[in-house]
């Protein structure tokens, strides 16, 4: 089984967290923002290791390349990208 993000980083959209008040709907899309944006910069700083730090976390780089690529929003051509 390949490792990725989402296995290191389930995430539970709208379960018992969810504020009541703040309106369940508006919590569930604030928590998905956040986990998007948080694998977003983790794609980002993966794309800009160096092979020698990717295998010091035990990956290789078709591995590296393999898990930036399921960004769709992230030019793989490019090493390092704005954090937008």
């Amino acid at each position: 089984m390949a490792v990725t993000i989402d296995a290191i980083d389930p995430v539970e959209i709208g379960g018992a967290g969810a504020d009541p008040q703040s309106g369940a709907a508006t919590w569930s899309l604030f928590r998905l923002f956040r986990l998007w944006r948080r694998r977003r910069v983790t794609r980002i700083h993966l794309a800009a290791l160096s092979p020698y730090q990717l295998k010091d976390i035990g990956l290789t780089k078709e591995e590296a390349q393999r898990e930036i690529r399921r960004s769709r929003l992230l030019p793989i051509d490019r090493a390092i990208q704005p954090p937008f």
